[in-house]
């Protein structure tokens, strides 16, 4: 695991600014921000940050992400944010008057040495932009911050409710709920060339935040003819992925992963038959699934700082969310204090789309305030142990790593759960810089 934020508390950090463009620092609750004031419509384009991160793991994910903020009504132009990494431009945001918004891209290094820029660009209409502010400008190894790994499954076994939100697309409408070997699935009962070929499925979202995920679908030939060969599509928010052949008699399953800001809408497509008689064809088991949730307590509040995480009362005196100088960003602090309780339960969250048979990895990112006596951290994911009793003795920021462990069917194991089996009021002072969940593969 490896952080590194700017929070412009009087200083760039290392990032370069365009000398161009008028810039500045300006107070705000009493936090530092990277001002722009009023910028002019030739401005569009512009680097407005940008900085070399040397040492980068090569096929490793990284996230960079910066918080926002316009100021200033700009009538009808348009100002928009995008990160740029190695000089490939990723999807920008448009920003919204009035509130923080977040920014961010995640992209793989494919050399140790990677260049990241901060790019604005204006699309003019009847007025200047406006001005903006940034706060918390940073790269994070793994990370995406967001809710509870997230899941929506659909199996087509409630009688009431088969489709679970799922729609015919216009050249769906001949689809039908099919009973094949005592099991629910969504077919077509006439060969996939006898309809007309596009979108057949479709399913709307709300899922806000970004990150990493995975859709996967159980997918077999319905007879016909055993030659034939038909391709099944996905496409999230409008933007298509690879087509899959439908060529296996016997159920197979399908599974695209993708990087997404949000997802609002996934539809499925019959693309093409490459053969004169195409068979029909069932989908099951539609899974769409976020792949990691990390919390790495920055955001615009506290609710969003703790994205879900509980810190129990009982051990919640002194704690708080700070900024960590050197670059880490915003850190959770556990002090210890005289006659307060330190040891027990100290925090949980509860991961609602963990699904049975989901194979995870837990990692936090943590130091020692002080040497001696040390925390004696450990995690549970319900009954079972997924970190045993591990001190905190480094003042310097580790990645403490799980084993993969599995999740069972029991409900109560979708709580992960973090505990201290220090109670000493001397020492046993540590902090926390990054909680991350994630799924591997079995």
């Amino acid at each position: 695991m490896w952080k590194e934020c700017t929070t412009f508390d009087g200083n760039l950090n290392d990032w370069i600014p365009d000398p161009d463009v008028q810039t500045g620092f300006a107070s705000e609750g009493g936090d530092q921000r990277f001002e722009y004031p009023r910028q002019p419509s030739a401005d569009a384009f512009r680097a407005l940050l940008s900085k070399t991160f040397d040492g980068l793991r090569e096929g490793v994910r990284y996230r960079a992400s910066v918080k926002a903020l316009q100021r200033s009504d700009i009538g009808t132009g348009v100002q928009r944010l995008r990160f740029v990494v190695n000089g490939e431009c990723f999807e920008g945001v448009d920003l919204a008057g009035g509130q923080w918004q977040t920014v961010s891209v995640s992209f793989v290094a494919t050399v140790p040495s990677v260049s990241v820029s901060l790019e604005y660009e204006h699309v003019p209409g009847n007025a200047v932009g406006g001005d903006f502010r940034l706060d918390n400008l940073c790269l994070v190894l793994h990370g995406e911050q967001g809710d509870a790994v997230k899941t929506d499954f659909t199996h087509f076994e409630d009688a009431s409710e088969p489709f679970n939100g799922w729609e015919r697309g216009s050249n769906g409408q001949t689809l039908q709920v099919l009973a094949v070997e005592g099991n629910h699935v969504l077919g077509y009962d006439e060969p996939i060339k006898q309809v007309h070929l596009g979108v057949i499925l479709f399913k709307r979202f709300d899922w806000e935040q970004g990150g990493r995920f995975s859709f996967s679908a159980s997918v077999g030939k319905a007879g016909f003819n055993t030659n034939a060969v038909g391709t099944l599509a996905l496409s999230v928010n409008g933007s298509g992925l690879e087509s899959k052949k439908i060529v296996s008699q016997t159920t197979e399953v399908m599974k695209w992963e993708f990087e997404a800001n949000q997802i609002d809408q996934l539809d499925l497509s019959v693309r093409e038959v490459l053969d004169s008689q195409p068979s029909g064809f069932y989908l099951d088991n539609l899974l769409l699934q976020q792949e990691e949730d990390c919390t790495d307590f920055s955001g615009p509040n506290e609710e969003t700082m703790f994205n879900g995480w509980v810190l129990q009362p009982e051990v919640s005196y002194g704690v708080s969310i700070i900024k960590e100088p050197g670059g880490e960003g915003n850190v959770l602090n556990f002090p210890t204090h005289p006659g307060h309780k330190s040891d027990g339960l100290i925090l949980s969250k509860n991961f609602e789309g963990l699904m049975p048979g989901d194979k995870c990895e837990f990692v936090m990112r943590v130091r020692a305030n002080n040497r001696y006596p040390s925390a004696r951290l450990s995690v549970a994911l319900g009954s079972q142990s997924v970190l045993t009793e591990t001190a905190i003795v480094s003042q310097d920021w580790v990645d403490i790593s799980s084993d993969t462990f599995t999740v069972s069917g029991q409900a109560e194991d979708t709580v992960l759960r973090i505990f201290n089996h220090n109670g000493e009021s001397d020492g046993n002072d540590y902090r926390f810089s990054v909680l991350l969940l994630r799924r591997v593969e079995p």
